[in-house]
């Protein structure tokens, strides 16, 4: 017999004539002429409750950690607010802190440069900065 069963149609009739239904098992057929046993019903009842019961815990369980979550994660969302506030501030702070530097630097350079300069008080006539004719004294 060929192992090529689709779209041959005699392989397939061959196929088909082996192919037969595993028996059912006794111990499917027994439970079937037995008579209903009470105390498996009650056993069964009881375990319906506790299910139930169970379930009812269970999906409280998770709604409160699903509240302390959102919680967590409203805390979390302010707590990231108020430090991206804190940075930008000190960033701000630091920025500021650096242009005052960056002026007292800028102005003791000048200081020094001024005093191992040229002599205070003399007029420069070659020009002026601002390109306007007008001296500039030093």
């Amino acid at each position: 017999m060929s192992d090529v069963v689709d779209g041959n149609p005699s392989s397939m009739f061959a196929y088909s004539q082996q192919l037969k239904a595993p028996p059912i098992p006794g111990s499917v057929t027994a439970g079937l002429a037995t008579q209903a046993n009470l105390s498996g019903m009650v056993e069964s009842a009881l375990l319906s409750v506790l299910d139930v019961a169970v379930t009812a815990e269970i999906n409280a369980y998770l709604g409160y950690v699903t509240a302390d979550m959102v919680t967590y994660g409203a805390k979390v969302k302010q707590a990231a607010a108020t430090y991206s506030l804190a940075d930008i501030t000190s960033a701000l702070d630091l920025a500021t802190s650096g242009v005052k530097l960056g002026n007292k630097v800028i102005g003791v350079a000048k200081q020094v440069t001024g005093a191992g300069g040229s002599q205070s008080g003399t007029t420069d006539s070659t020009g002026s900065a601002a390109g306007d004719g007008s001296a500039q004294t030093t």
